[in-house]
């Protein structure tokens, strides 16, 4: 009997030596994806200006504006965090044909890479420009190319022109690109990586 009540004890710390280990494995995949993400996928810019849309829609101001009613000052980087959130809120992910421009999308929420980002630069720079922060930053869709250890990866996906490059935004710092930052709003959706890493420009 006090075998038996031994064993059951040492199967329930095995058990929960197991449950624990799992959870802060999961923890610290969760808190490293983003490490790891940019350890092995990196951007490449092309030179290249795309079109970008300013806030006009009452519905989108109204959507903005009631999800940041009574915050303090936000820094750019409360704007980059919240303008994700509100981009993720507003659209869901399709691969079929849409309006890019914002401020239909809020009303007709399926989108690409392509309406991820001039939707989150719109949202972006509409917060900059709320916190009087438009003197220093912009907010800019970007395309280009991804890299998975310096293999160009639009290669292997097909000769669809919805693989061919890929859309991104960067938030521009105006006095010093050092301190550029660049996000995916499309890989946010799905993985809440916020940030991620551009190592040149391409010239077309």
């Amino acid at each position: 009997m006090k075998y038996s009540t031994k064993r059951i004890l040492f199967r329930n710390k095995n058990l929960r030596f197991i449950i624990f280990t799992c959870v802060i494995s999961i923890i610290g995949f969760i808190s490293l994806k983003a490490y790891v993400y940019n350890f092995f996928i990196e951007y490449k810019v092309y030179y290249t200006e795309l079109p970008a849309y300013k806030v006009e829609n009452i519905d989108l101001k109204k959507f903005i504006d009631d999800n940041c009613e009574g915050k303090s000052r936000l820094t750019v980087d409360d704007i980059v965090s919240k303008s994700m959130k509100l981009t993720k809120n507003a659209l869901s992910f399709s691969t079929e044909l849409n309006s890019n421009n914002p401020n239909v999308l809020i009303n007709n929420d399926n989108a690409h890479c392509v309406g991820y980002a001039t939707f989150f630069s719109a949202v972006c720079n509409y917060l900059i420009e709320r916190e009087q922060l438009n003197s220093k930053w912009i907010a800019k869709p970007e395309r280009g190319e991804l890299y998975f250890l310096g293999i160009n990866i639009h290669k292997y996906l097909g000769s669809s022109s919805f693989v061919r490059n890929h859309d991104f935004v960067c938030i521009e710092n105006l006095s010093d690109q050092t301190e550029n930052i660049y996000v995916d709003p499309s890989l946010y959706e799905f993985t809440l990586i916020e940030r991620v890493r551009i190592i040149e420009e391409i010239k077309q």
